[in-house]
């Protein structure tokens, strides 16, 4: 996967389409909808973008969270300080991007990835950072790395950071 956004169907369909409304004067956050759920979760400021940061989603997303594509799905954030947050959230993991969603969400043997993230803001030595902590669980049967066959009922925790430490200059990590 060098250039993720290679490739894309050919035919016309619509990615996104969810209602997010803040509540509480910006302290809690709730969208509902076909949504991406990389948009909420395991964000960073320095590699999150395929279009102008880098182009390997090993690089923009960590990889060993396993995204489902855009689909069906729901968001829960609250801010409880203004350098603190946590948010819940739940996708259809087996959501194709081309279709509603309502064909894979609602059949027999509910399929979805949920997801934890806490996350703190502070400022280190005037520059902001962000310091994020992610627990996911997958019903989705998940290919493993040996080849062995595939694993149902998995779960993770993922570190992501990112810190400036001069106006041009900032570094961040990921590990799962």
């Amino acid at each position: 996967g060098i250039n993720d956004s290679a490739g894309q169907p050919a035919c016309i369909y619509l990615s996104r389409l969810y209602i997010q409304q803040e509540l509480l004067e910006g302290a809690a956050l709730l969208a509902i909808g076909k949504l991406d759920t990389t948009e909420f979760f395991d964000i960073n400021d320095v590699a999150n973008s395929e279009f102008d940061q880098f182009l390997s989603s090993a690089l923009v997303n960590n990889p060993t969270i396993p995204f489902p594509e855009y689909g069906l799905g729901f968001i829960a954030q609250v801010r409880p300080l203004d350098s603190l947050y946590i948010q819940v959230g739940a996708a259809d993991a087996d959501a194709r991007e081309t279709t509603t969603g309502f064909n894979t969400a609602f059949h027999g043997g509910c399929n979805y990835l949920g997801l934890l993230e806490v996350g703190v803001l502070p400022e280190f030595l005037g520059r902001q950072g962000a310091y994020r902590v992610t627990a996911w669980y997958n019903r989705q049967p998940i290919e493993r790395f040996d080849q062995r066959g595939s694993r149902r009922n998995t779960a993770g925790i993922a570190l992501n950071f990112d810190q400036k430490l001069t106006d041009k200059l900032s570094i961040f990590g990921r590990y799962g």
